[in-house]
């Protein structure tokens, strides 16, 4: 895929952004997700908090807010795929992530 779309986007790289630009359009593609509800991206759920939690993980700080965030997306992203159709080992694995991350559901 990626190779497809490189002679039409061009690399990353030749798009020069810089930081800032790459958070925003992380989110923005993370909002699209979200507001999709699965009808165009069928992992809407997990895409969206996934790229939140990345760009937590690259924004945020101090350490300890930017490891709060983190935690939070992680959860969520495992309570999101306790709703899909798992094996019992897979559903006990994100009952322990859920549990970890409870604290920081808010």
């Amino acid at each position: 895929m990626t190779d497809k779309l490189t002679p039409t986007f061009g690399s990353f790289e030749d798009w020069n952004w810089q930081p800032p630009m790459v958070a925003h359009v992380m989110e923005e593609l993370a909002r699209a997700h979200w507001d999709d509800e699965g009808e165009t991206y069928p992992g809407f759920a997990a895409a969206s908090g996934g790229l939140r939690l990345a760009v937590a993980a690259d924004t945020i700080g101090p350490d300890a807010e930017k490891a709060a965030h983190v935690l939070h997306h992680l959860g969520w992203i495992a309570a999101y795929m306790t709703s899909l159709d798992v094996d019992d080992d897979q559903r006990g694995a994100f009952g322990a992530i859920i549990a970890a991350t409870e604290k920081w559901k808010s």
